[in-house]
């Protein structure tokens, strides 16, 4: 059965997952929060990277769930070459199933070269299939504005090396004003996600997908199978530890039941045999007053037990309550993280999380390393 095909899709069919990627400085990270609606990556003007690690948000927009990536510079000088080479197993676990659309972000001006080998890379690692699903955004659209040269004038006019990526994506571009004072972001959002539909249709496929991806989504419905597990069985522990509570409770009450029903069986002996002796006649009046006060102290301690027992159901009936109401939220939550099961997961390899992130490296960091010599170099280091 393919990846994409499995019950336990988690959500990815109402996902549009997008990675941003491009050279320090270009604006990904302002892109990224206009895509989004709003400010959820840092974001500055300033030729050093904010984004010093592959990470996500997501937004609800236009009916469909955004998923961002905002990927560092992979020629920032200041990152070694096993961190951007984690970061890219990274970004691809997070974007597992597989992206709707990569990004080239590019400031209007000119292509650099850390723009082209970027491109370069990502297709040694994701193959010709790469440019299918590529689209080339252009920020400072204001700029062209001011000088009163539509997106369209300016394409005509760029150089042959950025005029190559756009015959090899098929043309598809936009622009972006992420300033403050930019304008028609909705438009341009929605123009974005009607590109990334287009893809859709003529690729005929729900996402990008290679060998890389499907270990990856392999790997996640691993530790998605392995998440849920531990919820159910924490839900389970915890019936159980509930139902072993109860059943003390119930033989306390059922032993303080047996107790009552001693006395009132030794209270009844105890009236037949005031009927004998009131036959036969008291002795002494002594006698009698002496057996009624025992009657008086085993009916008075009989009542007592009576309301302990009464108060002590009432207890265990609130406490029934607290335990049911308890194990429904735990339910509740294993519900909602299920639910949740692809960004409670993505978050983890966000955080690089210890056992889960080195799993991954070994499923995903193989493949990518398969992908030719030309890429080797950056994941060596790593295995």
């Amino acid at each position: 059965m393919a990846v994409s095909d499995r019950n336990t899709s988690y959500g990815v069919e109402h996902e549009y997952r997008i990675a941003l990627i491009g050279r320090t400085g270009n604006g990904k990270s302002a892109t990224a929060n206009s895509i989004l609606g709003k400010k959820a990556f840092k974001s500055k003007l300033s030729g050093s990277s904010v984004t010093k690690r592959c990470e996500f948000h997501t937004a609800e927009r236009f009916g469909k769930t955004l998923v961002v990536v905002d990927t560092p510079g992979l020629f920032d000088t200041s990152l070694s070459n096993d961190v951007v080479a984690k970061e890219i197993i990274k970004c691809i676990a997070i974007l597992t199933p597989g992206p709707h659309a990569f990004i080239l972000v590019v400031q209007v001006g000119r292509i650099t070269p850390e723009e082209q080998d970027t491109i370069t890379h990502f297709s040694q690692i994701f193959g010709e299939e790469f440019f299918r699903y590529l689209i080339v955004l252009f920020t400072r659209r204001d700029d062209l504005e001011n000088d009163g040269v539509t997106i369209q004038e300016y394409v005509n006019e760029v150089p042959e090396e950025l005029k190559i990526i756009l015959r090899r994506c098929g043309h598809k571009y936009l622009a972006f004003d992420n300033s403050p004072r930019g304008k028609k972001t909705d438009f341009d959002v929605r123009e974005l996600m009607s590109m990334v539909q287009t893809i859709i249709n003529e690729t005929g496929k729900s996402y990008f997908s290679n060998d890389v991806f499907e270990r990856s989504e392999l790997e996640f419905q691993r530790r998605a199978k392995e998440i849920k597990l531990q919820g159910e069985e924490k839900i389970a522990l915890q019936q159980k530890k509930i139902e072993k509570e109860m059943e003390a409770q119930k033989k306390t009450i059922e032993a303080q039941k047996r107790e009552i029903e001693a006395t009132r069986l030794e209270i009844h002996t105890q009236d037949l045999k005031n009927l004998t002796v009131e036959t036969n006649n008291y002795e002494t009046s002594m006698e009698l007053e002496e057996t009624l006060r025992k009657k008086e102290i085993m009916e008075k301690e009989m009542e007592a037990k009576r309301k302990e027992i009464e108060e002590r159901e009432i207890e265990i009936a609130k406490f029934e309550r607290k335990k049911k109401l308890e194990l429904e939220e735990m339910e509740r939550k294993h519900r909602e993280d299920t639910e949740n099961m692809r960004n409670n997961v993505r978050k983890e390899y966000e955080r690089e999380d210890k056992n889960v992130f080195g799993k991954l490296l070994d499923v995903a960091g193989s493949a990518v390393l398969s992908v030719g010599k030309s890429v080797v170099g950056w994941f060596s280091s790593l295995f």
